[in-house]
């Protein structure tokens, strides 16, 4: 591992111990399972109409390539994935899309890829834990 990968790696450690959650992950043909994300933006108005303007909560989950695996096998986020991130006792879900003008649900998050960036949007109402 070069020196910058190390230190790439020692900066997504520090990420995940200070502004990452715990978050359940389920593939979209897969057992869920658990792994440590960095959530991101969640509100963003929408446009239907000329006059009228919805909010859609959208939330961007930031999650470390070499714990995106399954199996020991890395694996590529798809469209319908699904995260689940409990606040508060609350539980929200949400699923990988497409946000717009992008081709797939998730980029990299830096040149070094360590980091995905899943955009997802909620898709359940909130459960109580």
């Amino acid at each position: 591992m070069s020196e910058i990968a190390e230190i790439m790696d020692d900066m997504a450690d520090i990420a995940d111990e200070i502004a990452g959650d715990s978050v359940v992950y389920t593939p979209l043909r897969g057992a869920p399972f658990r792994v440590p994300a960095v959530p991101g933006p969640t509100t963003r108005i929408v446009a239907t109409g000329e006059e009228i303007a919805l909010s859609r909560e959208e939330r961007i989950f930031g999650i470390r390539a070499s714990l995106l695996a399954i199996g020991g096998v890395p694996y590529e986020p798809r469209i319908g994935d699904m995260i689940a991130e409990t606040v508060n006792g609350v539980t929200y879900t949400y699923a990988a899309m497409v946000l717009d003008g992008n081709k797939d649900c998730w980029a990299w998050a830096d040149r070094y890829r360590t980091r995905r960036h899943i955009h997802t949007k909620l898709t359940l109402p909130a459960e109580a834990a």
